[in-house]
């Protein structure tokens, strides 16, 4: 990281607008796609100021699990969009996508990181159990630590604002995706800090079988109450199920017991779970 980036890291949540090489799969071929828009915090900033991508290497169990499409990308926790954005740059299966972040800040950098994508809609609420507006929690470090979820900032210095929330139903995320795009074969992403297994146990079994590939973060930390029945269901429905640490990104399948058994834990270390229909390497 140069001087520059070194100054502007230090000057915490600053925005800045960030220039990508040829070789970026953040970079877009369309008006502004050199580009991209971001706070400087501590964790998503560096990252992207050194690599210019974000989680590319996980994101490739989309061409795997959804060769064809076309497909609709549901991306709850969308933060700034970049997992959005390098996902309907690098896999033309995914055709359009419904993308769901309650922090303002984030979700200005959001709309001007997929301005220039019409398949795209930004939706400035969070998902949960029910209407309303709740307390939010925003690390005031790691830019990618937002949450409805208070545990998830514990002992870390933290702000916190009201934001809206509306209730997570198939409907609704039918009515968000639109007419033309809620025919479509589905990829559910959610990264919300420890809320993502109330969310999906929250929808039917009608939802998660037009899903082809789920991938989610699973935190062990105090979360809310949630079907646990329901959440097992919907593991079981997927055929293949997969967790990746953080450290060896090593793909390992697992049970859903094992899935179930890991998310018990509360001792704050984390995981990716990919759930899908197809194997994958």
């Amino acid at each position: 990281m140069n001087r520059e980036m070194t100054k502007l890291l230090r000057k915490r949540c600053a925005s800045i607008q960030f220039l990508l090489s040829e070789s970026s799969p953040l970079r877009g071929e369309f008006e502004g796609g050199n580009e991209i828009s971001l706070l400087t915090d501590g964790s998503i900033f560096p990252h992207v100021a050194q690599h210019e991508e974000w989680s590319f290497n996980e994101t490739r169990f989309i061409g795997q699990a959804c060769p064809t499409g076309p497909y609709h990308l549901i991306d709850i926790g969308a933060n700034v969009g970049l997992f959005s954005r390098q996902v309907l740059i690098n896999y033309p299966q995914v055709i359009s996508a419904s993308c769901f972040e309650p922090s303002p800040d984030n979700t200005e950098h959001l709309k001007r990181n997929l301005k220039a994508m019409p398949m795209v809609s930004v939706f400035d609420f969070g998902l949960g159990q029910s209407d309303g507006e709740l307390a939010f929690y925003k690390d005031s470090v790691n830019g990618g630590n937002f949450s409805f979820n208070r545990d998830a900032v514990a002992g870390r210095e933290h702000l916190v604002i009201v934001a809206k929330i509306r209730r997570i139903t198939e409907g609704l995320l039918d009515k968000c995706m639109g007419d033309e795009a809620s025919g479509r074969r589905l990829i559910w992403k959610s990264d919300t800090q420890g809320l993502d297994e109330a969310l999906m146990s929250e929808l039917p079994e009608s939802f998660w079988q037009r899903v082809d590939l789920a991938c989610f973060e699973g935190w062990r930390i105090d979360k809310p109450s949630h079907d646990e029945q329901a959440f097992r269901n919907v593991l079981n429905s997927f055929e293949y199920l997969y967790i990746i640490g953080p450290r060896n990104k090593r793909l390992r399948r697992i049970s859903s017991a094992r899935c179930i058994s890991y998310l018990s834990g509360r001792d704050r270390k984390w995981a990716d779970f990919y759930l899908s229909r197809m194997e994958l390497h």
